[in-house]
């Protein structure tokens, strides 16, 4: 056997290793940020994770009404955490926490189109997942920027009886607004507005 056939040998059996070992490497990672994903930036997440920072695809929610009614493979997550997604969601979307994602999404078909949302378009979780799942080999991911907030107001398809305030207002997160966002942490933007207000 020549050099150049054994060389093509031991890399094709060492390629499902180095797979393996990137792989426990991003979920170890992800173990040791888990605890405060919701305070990073997506920039912030990257550097963490040792990738280059690249914009995450987005949709649209005109885009998304219709790919849902006629793409029946479509997930649609939101990765709000739980209460949340009780409060409102979009009619057919899934719960995927951002802190449970990788964990979740290791059973999922990693060619399958996924659409990412959380609760407005001032907030970065949806964005991060996309991050997440793109490192875990997923090759068709977005996300939807609007959140349930814009999806609410649009009247379109939801579940949940939409208690949470944030939803029925029509303002920006404001010195006298940013109060009406969830209450739990879920996005580095709001670290940011009530570092930058409460300090006021």
């Amino acid at each position: 056997m020549n050099s150049n056939k054994q060389l093509m040998i031991v890399a094709l059996c060492l390629t499902p290793l180095a797979i393996a070992e990137s792989t426990q490497s991003f979920f170890q990672k992800v173990a040791s940020i888990k605890q405060d994903l919701h305070k990073l930036t997506p920039e912030e997440l990257c550097t963490a994770l040792a990738i280059t920072y690249k914009p995450v695809p987005i949709i649209t929610a005109d885009e998304l009404k219709k790919e849902m009614s006629s793409n029946s493979k479509l997930l649609v997550i939101n990765v709000l955490p739980e209460k949340y997604y009780n409060d409102c969601h979009i009619t057919g979307s899934i719960s995927a926490p951002l802190k449970e994602l990788a964990d979740r999404a290791k059973s999922w078909d990693c060619s399958q189109k996924i659409v990412a949302y959380c609760a407005l378009d001032e907030c970065d979780a949806g964005e991060k997942g996309c991050i997440l799942l793109t490192c875990m080999g997923f090759t068709n991911v977005v996300d939807y920027r609007g959140g349930i907030k814009e999806w609410y107001q649009l009247n379109y398809p939801t579940q949940g009886p939409a208690l949470s305030e944030y939803l029925h207002t029509k303002s920006l997160p404001t010195s006298q607004g940013y109060e009406l966002y969830p209450e739990t942490f879920v996005c580095s933007n709001q670290i940011r507005w009530v570092s930058r207000y409460q300090l006021q």
